[in-house]
């Protein structure tokens, strides 16, 4: 989390303007998400936090509309859309389902903007 900024920025500085950036990540609240801190399979590094480490040390960070909405317009983005999808997955041999949530966005970096005067001074 704490290079968020960061990765953004080289996104916006690799993107054309008007360019567009199309995101599908995890949501908060998802099914996964319950189950994993339900059981032993992982653990949160930082309670105020929305990740989890899952047990092979792969990362899973679930996502507010509202936190990613704040992290890509400090950067520059402008938002065209940022919203929760939900959908409910099925194991038909078990007949388990899970409740899924993601969010899904859509940012652009402005047609013109502060970035495209820094290239052309050079």
């Amino acid at each position: 989390p704490s290079k968020f900024g960061a990765a953004l920025r080289a996104v916006r500085s690799g993107l054309r303007p008007g360019g567009a950036v199309l995101l599908r990540d995890y949501g908060a609240g998802d099914g996964a998400c319950a189950r994993m801190e339900a059981g032993r399979e992982a653990k949160r590094l930082d309670a105020s936090a929305p990740w989890l480490v899952r047990q092979d040390g792969t990362r899973a960070y679930f996502f507010s509309v509202e936190a990613l909405r704040e992290l890509f317009e400090r950067e520059g983005f402008e938002t065209l859309e940022c919203a929760y999808a939900h959908r409910t997955t099925a194991n038909r041999a078990t007949g388990a389902t899970l409740s899924r949530t993601f969010v899904t966005a859509r940012f652009r970096r402005p047609a013109s903007d502060a970035l495209d005067a820094e290239f052309s001074a050079l």
